[in-house]
Order: C-alpha cells, then sequence, then structure tokens
C-alpha cells in the first residue's frame, strides 16, 4: 500500500535538510541550457534570472552590490558530491538523472536506477498516477510529498519525504522534475506508533464505556438539521440499535417523553449559549415500543476555530435508569417511615452505643422534642435516658438497659421528668443493631411513646370501679343485708311461735312477703350497676331504660330512637352504654340541656351512636382537653375499634358521635 500520501509533518530526519532559494518557482526553459541538466546549470541559469529581473526594474539590487572591483564567484560544487538526495524524472516518470545520495539511500547504484520507472522503486505509488501527471500540468508548481514508502535497502531509510519542481523548456511546458528527498522514517514511525496507541486507547475506551453504560454524541451546529452522530454504546441507550447511527436535534427531542421535552429544550438552549461549560440534565427517553429509559445527558458547547472545528456541543449519554429505581425505592421506604412515624403516637429515633456504654441519641423525627421537652443534643448533653427516668423506677430501668446493650429487645413502661420538669409515663422500645463481622451490639433502633394520658384514664376508670364496689358493698351491707336480716327475724320469730302451737299470722306473712320483694327489687338495682344491660333486650332497651329513668331523676325532655334489637357482643355493646351515659350526664350538669336525643343507626358495615342536645355547647378547648368525661369517651371508642367526636350544634348544643365499623 502506498504512504506517499500519509500526512505532511515536520523537518525530515536522516536526509540533510536543502534550502531550494530560487527554485522554490518553477524555472522557464530560458534557464535550462540542455536536456539533461544540471544541477549546476539550474542554479546559474537562476542566477541569470534575477540580474535579469534587476535590470528590468522588478526589484532593485543597487543598494546591496558591493563596491568595484567586484568580488570573485565561487564556482557551483559538483551535483554528483551533494549529501543531498537529488534526481531528475522525466514525464514517464523515469529517473534520467540521479546522485550518488540518492542511488545509497535506496541500496543501488546510479547506473542500476537510471532509466528506471519510478514506479518500480515505490511500487505503491501507481495508484496515484493521475497526481503524478497533474505536475507536468501547464499550471504545476512545487508539490511536496509525505510518507513515501521505500524498497527495503541495508540500513537505508524506510520512508521518504520529497519535494518536487516542475522543470519547463523553452516553450513553457514541464518535461523535467527535479526531486529531492529527505528521510521521512522516524516521523512516520513515531506517528505509527502514535496511531497504535491511539487506536489502543480507543478500544480501552470503547471497553470501560460499554461496560459503564456510557455513550459519546456529539451535535453539529452548523448543519442545517443540526446532525447528531452517536457512538455504538450512545445508540444503544437512545433505542437505536447496536451500531453507531446518526440522528437529528429535532428526532432526539421528539423521543423526549412529554412531561420533560421542555426540560431537555431549555437544557440545550443554555448549553449552546456558554460554550466551555459543562451542563446536565437527567429525563425519560423513549427507546422502543412505548417503554422509557431515565438517562442522564451530559455536555459542553465548542466554540468555531475556522476552518478546523466548526460549532458543536459534545458529551456523554449515561442510564441512570438503576439508580432512579433505587431513588424510587428509597423515596418509597422513607414515605413508609414518616407515614408509619405519623400514625404512631410517640417518636421514633436511633442510637449509637459508644465503647465506654454510653448511648447518645443520634437521629430522631420531630415528635422527639415535641414528647421529652427538649430536643436531641440537649437530651445527649444531660446523659440521655437514665438520667431523665424518675429515682423510684431508675434501678429497674438500668437493668434493662443492660439487657439491651446485651442484644436483647427491651421494653419498659416507667416514670420520667421530662426537660420542662414534668413527670410523664413513658413507654419505650427498641431494637439492638449488630455488628454483622463482630456480633456486637452498636446502637439501637427503637420508639418512645407517651402513655400518661393512658395511664391517668387507667386509673381514673379504677377508680371509678373502686366507687362503684365500695357503693354496691354499702348497698348491699346498708340495703339487701338489712332486709335479710329482718327477714331472718321475722321467720325466726315465726318458728319460735310455731313450736308452741301458734300458726303465723296473714298480716306477719304478708310483711315477710314484702319484705322478701323489697329483697329482690334491691338485687335487681345491684345487679343493674354491675352490668347495666337488660339480658332480654340488649343495648337498644338498656339505652331506654337509661332514657327513663333520667326523665324520672332530672325531669327534662329525653328521646331514644333505637332499634328492637341490635347484635353486639357484651363488651362493645357496654362500652357504648358508658359512652350514652357519660354524654347524657355531661348534658344535664355541665351544658345544663333541656332536652336530649339518643339515637342508634345500623348500617351494613357501620354502627353510629348520637347524643345530641341543646344545651350551653362545647366547653373551651383547654378546658375540654382537660375533661375526664371527654377523655374517658374517646378511650372507650378505642378500646371498640370505633372513632369518636364531638360537635357544635347550631344554635346552641352539642352533638356526641360514636362510630364503629362491624
Amino acid at each position: 500500500m502506498s504512504r506517499e500520501d500519509r500526512s505532511t509533518g515536520g523537518p525530515t530526519q536522516g536526509f540533510p535538510e536543502l534550502s531550494f532559494g530560487n527554485l522554490r518557482r518553477p524555472l522557464r526553459a530560458s534557464t535550462i541550457q540542455s536536456v539533461p541538466v544540471s544541477i549546476g546549470g539550474v542554479m546559474a541559469a537562476a542566477e541569470e534570472t534575477d540580474d535579469a529581473r534587476a535590470r528590468s526594474g522588478l526589484f532593485d539590487l543597487a543598494p546591496v552590490r558591493p563596491p568595484d572591483p567586484p568580488l570573485p564567484v565561487d564556482p557551483p560544487p559538483p551535483v554528483a558530491d551533494l549529501p543531498v538526495p537529488v534526481a531528475l524524472v522525466d514525464r514517464d516518470m523515469r529517473f534520467r538523472w540521479l546522485n550518488d545520495a540518492l542511488a545509497r539511500a535506496l541500496g543501488f547504484s546510479v547506473a542500476d536506477l537510471i532509466g528506471v520507472s519510478w514506479y518500480t522503486v515505490c511500487p505503491g505509488s501507481r495508484v496515484r498516477r493521475a497526481m503524478h501527471q497533474s505536475w507536468f500540468g501547464s499550471d504545476a508548481g512545487v508539490a511536496m510529498l509525505d510518507a513515501i514508502e521505500l524498497p527495503p535497502s541495508k540500513g537505508g531509510p524506510a520512508y521518504a519525504r520529497v519535494r518536487v519542481f516542475p522543470l519547463r523548456d523553452a516553450s513553457g511546458e514541464v518535461q523535467r522534475l527535479l526531486v529531492i528527498a529527505g528521510d521521512d522514517t522516524e516521523r512516520v514511525n513515531a506517528k505509527l506508533e502514535l496511531d497504535r496507541e491511539l487506536h489502543e486507547s480507543r478500544e480501552r475506551l470503547d471497553v470501560a464505556l460499554a461496560g459503564a453504560q456510557v455513550g459519546i454524541w456529539r451535535l453539529d451546529l452548523s448543519s442545517p438539521e443540526r446532525a447528531i452522530a452517536l457512538d455504538a454504546n450512545c445508540a444503544t441507550l437512545a433505542g437505536y440499535g447496536t451500531e453507531a447511527a446518526s440522528t437529528t436535534q429535532q428526532q432526539w427531542l421528539s423521543a423526549a417523553h412529554n412531561g420533560d421535552r421542555l426540560l431537555v429544550e431549555a437544557w440545550l438552549e443554555r448549553t449552546i449559549a456558554e460554550p466551555g461549560r459543562w451542563h446536565e440534565v437527567e429525563y425519560r427517553h423513549f427507546v422502543a415500543h412505548g417503554q422509557c429509559r431515565w438517562i442522564l445527558l451530559r455536555g459542553i458547547a465548542i466554540e468555531a476555530e475556522p476552518p478546523h472545528v466548526r460549532p458543536a456541543v459534545t458529551g456523554v449519554v449515561i442510564d441512570v435508569g438503576k439508580r432512579k429505581e433505587a431513588e424510587q425505592a428509597l423515596r418509597l421506604s422513607e414515605f413508609r417511615h414518616r407515614a408509619l412515624a405519623r400514625m404512631l403516637r410517640g417518636y421514633v429515633y436511633e442510637a449509637r452505643l459508644g465503647e465506654d456504654g454510653t448511648v447518645d441519641v443520634i437521629w430522631a423525627d420531630a415528635k422527639f422534642s415535641e414528647i421529652w421537652g427538649c430536643d436531641v443534643a440537649e437530651f445527649n448533653r444531660r446523659g440521655g435516658w437514665l438520667t431523665f427516668v424518675q429515682a423510684r423506677d431508675r434501678a429497674a430501668a438500668r437493668e434493662r438497659a443492660a439487657l439491651a446493650r446485651r442484644g436483647q429487645r427491651f421494653e419498659a413502661e416507667t416514670r420520667v421528668i421530662d426537660g420542662r420538669g414534668r413527670t410523664r409515663w413513658m413507654r419505650v422500645a427498641s431494637e439492638p443493631i449488630v455488628d454483622a463481622e463482630t456480633g456486637r451490639v452498636t446502637g439501637f433502633i427503637g420508639m418512645g411513646e407517651d402513655i400518661t394520658e393512658r395511664k391517668r384514664l387507667t386509673e381514673a376508670i379504677r377508680e371509678a370501679t373502686l366507687r362503684e364496689q365500695e357503693r354496691i358493698g354499702r348497698d348491699l351491707h346498708d340495703g339487701l343485708g338489712q332486709v335479710l336480716t329482718g327477714i331472718s327475724f321475722l321467720v325466726s320469730s315465726m318458728e319460735t311461735a310455731a313450736k308452741r302451737g301458734q300458726a303465723p299470722t296473714a298480716g306477719e306473712l304478708e310483711h315477710v312477703a314484702q319484705l322478701v320483694r323489697g329483697a329482690i327489687d334491691t338485687s335487681r338495682s345491684l345487679a343493674r350497676g354491675l352490668s347495666p344491660l337488660r339480658l332480654d333486650g340488649g343495648l337498644g332497651a338498656s339505652l331506654a331504660d337509661l332514657a327513663r329513668h333520667a326523665r324520672e331523676i332530672y325531669g327534662i325532655e329525653i328521646r331514644c330512637l333505637c332499634p328492637s334489637r341490635i347484635e353486639l357482643d357484651a363488651s362493645t355493646a357496654e362500652h357504648l352504654y358508658r359512652i350514652a351515659q357519660e354524654a347524657l350526664t355531661n348534658a344535664v350538669r355541665h351544658a345544663q340541656a333541656s332536652s336530649i336525643a339518643i339515637a342508634v343507626e345500623v348500617a351494613t358495615d357501620t354502627l353510629t351512636l348520637t347524643i345530641e342536645d341543646d344545651g350551653a355547647g362545647l366547653p373551651a378547648p383547654d378546658a375540654r382537653a382537660r375533661g375526664l368525661g371527654l377523655r374517658t369517651m374517646m378511650h372507650r371508642a378505642e378500646l371498640i375499634g370505633g372513632s369518636l367526636m364531638v360537635q357544635p350544634v347550631q344554635p346552641h348544643g352539642t352533638r356526641v358521635v360514636c362510630t364503629l365499623e362491624r
């Protein structure tokens, strides 16, 4: 393969360089004395030409000529002894003359090469015959060729660099070519080595880009359609196949997701407007069959540098689908965590266990400060959880903490004194974080909940139960017990009379019967206190009895609208009854209501209990928050899985609604 047209380069190596002087201009036939022409004759003819131009006024040599007498002119050196390889070639590209330097460089003698064709010496040059013939044209000028591959020679150059000068005859036609050669081997070898390294580097880059799923693209801003060249990786990522491809700006933008297209257009305009700066955009790109792929475009605008560099935007395409999926999964996980944290009544936290056994909270949600009355930094500064525990519970808390440090799950209900000095009940639970390699506990993840209100309600219900038990005990002792004692005395008296032969009188028997009936009524009353629900009618009948007794006691209008039969378990029915009882009592005692309505509506999936009055309305928010009756009703509703709402009624009054899913 001919290498004579590879590239032009720097100075040649091996062959000496020649300063051509007037030989840089085509020589006319008037300067050639004979054919073949000698190099000496060429040089002398050139000097005569310069003298003729000086005489014709083309340029003036008078200011630089030496004074008389003139200096003697040195004879021209013998051409054959020049160290520069020189040859004359005719129109058939045959060597008509050459010097020893050129013959030695080619590995032949002068006699071996006279009459031999250029193409015999450099057979790869045959593909450039048309170019060689142009050297003999009427407008031919000086030509230069690089990287001409030479035939193998012992110790000689492998590549030559030549300058070709057309020599014209008297008619102006080029009959000979003056060829002056130089060694181009070192430059060509250096270039071949650079090409090899560049090829290997490109292969390594292609492997790295393919492995990293990165493609390279270039947008030509000078083309009317703004063509985009894509390498194989970029074409694959963009859905154009597995080979390098090309597209246009409009086609590329049309593949962007409708929701992202304006974003990509704005990115491209910003990149073009700020040359030399990298810009990037992430968006959804349609690849095939309606499928989208998340890609990252990074690009930089290149300013035009005529004539070699055209304006363009170049950059990379990166598949970020996996990262987007991971980010979406992380966002979903965070959303679930935040939603769960919001639904919890307490806070969640993460703590780190130090080498010295100290526990520092490194993260907690917003409810932490609300519950503890101080932020995480203040909590850690005071010494952590154990320092907040009330003194009477500290020993038990310390034992549980020691178990947690050994990897056991921690859960406790204890009293604490929060950052504002308030005594509160706190329920805390944590799971240990165990190092997979060492098996050592490095920290904890857990939650905490303020259960002060629940403890207060539990205590209030317990106290109410105790009071009810005391009342029942008193009623049994003072009521039923005395009646039964009276009956016992009467029966004993009648027994004594019977032993004497005296029969009991009708009055005595009637008196005993009255006492027994009174004992029965007292027993029923006590039974209603223990369980207010009627066995024969359930919740509906019990609410009707509640309304009737309240009318008798308070003397106000109380209506009860309930189905005759309501299918509920005893525990749920009793909680609903107690809610109605508490709401009715509040309406009479605190709201001074004159009319109250109790209603139960049963649907397919829900049951709704409503108590509505025309009283003074809801109390102030702070008083309402402190009301034990309202908190007790809410607590009972939660125990049966229901919800309780307290609403104002226009123009005045209150509505209590308890909704329960069946």
